[in-house]
């Protein structure tokens, strides 16, 4: 979902709201100007600052999150992501070129997969002004494994009197109902080092997502499925 200045606002509201906070006392130096008979306060940006608490520089603070803090934040989300939520962000309804009712079972059985597997792990973080980079350990479903397990099935099948019976459909049928099942009984997980880059744009630091990361996060399942891809068409 995109997230806007407005939702950013209402979220800031809320956790004001919910929670106490601890008061602090600050001194500041007020510059009046006389104008005829009255005086007035001469607009300084630092008072807005002084009033909040230093709320408005902490905003503004480019680092405010720091680097491995912001892929906290992204890879927990992705981990508290449902199996719907999965689907969408990780776009597996386009990874195989069926009609629309397999598609959406692979798919469907690929992110409860992922789901059931995914975790990560912090294991370093080096930054400078500009750029940082974080090493991420990241766990997911072996998709690669589950390829083997359906091609083992395959081959074995092929061999028996009912795939010769069955003719080019009944094959194509077979084929498919062995990756799904292959799919959803698979219990293997592999776990990938990847160096995640972050670039602070003077706002905050932004992650660059780069195939590495994607193949980590899908278990290896683009490389996977070119393996089968023709089959199951």
């Amino acid at each position: 979902m995109e997230f806007s200045l407005k939702d950013s606002y209402l979220l800031l509201g809320e956790t004001l709201k919910k929670n106490d906070y601890k008061l602090v006392d600050t001194t500041f130096d007020l510059t009046l100007r006389q104008k005829e008979e009255t005086w007035h306060v001469v607009y300084d940006e630092n008072l807005d600052n002084q009033i909040t608490g230093g709320f408005l520089s902490y905003m503004a603070d480019s680092n405010l999150l720091p680097p491995e803090e912001v892929v906290k934040i992204h890879f927990g989300t992705i981990k508290d992501f449902d199996t719907e939520q999965l689907n969408i962000y990780l776009s597996l309804d386009s990874l195989l070129d069926t009609d629309d009712t397999y598609s959406s079972s692979i798919a469907h059985a690929m992110a409860e997969q992922i789901r059931a597997c995914f975790d990560f792990k912090i294991l370093d973080a080096k930054k400078d002004e500009r750029n940082a980079q974080v090493k991420v350990q990241i766990t997911s479903s072996d998709f690669k494994s589950i390829v083997a397990s359906y091609q083992e099935q395959l081959s074995g099948w092929l061999q028996t009197s009912q795939a010769m019976a069955g003719g080019a459909e009944g094959r194509r049928e077979k084929e498919r109902q062995l990756l799904l099942e292959s799919i959803e009984k698979n219990n293997a997980s592999t776990t990938r080092d990847v160096d995640i880059t972050l670039v602070n744009d003077g706002t905050s630091w932004k992650m660059q997502m780069d195939e590495n990361v994607a193949q980590a996060i899908l278990g290896g399942v683009d490389s996977a499925l070119a393996d089968v891809s023709e089959d199951v068409e």
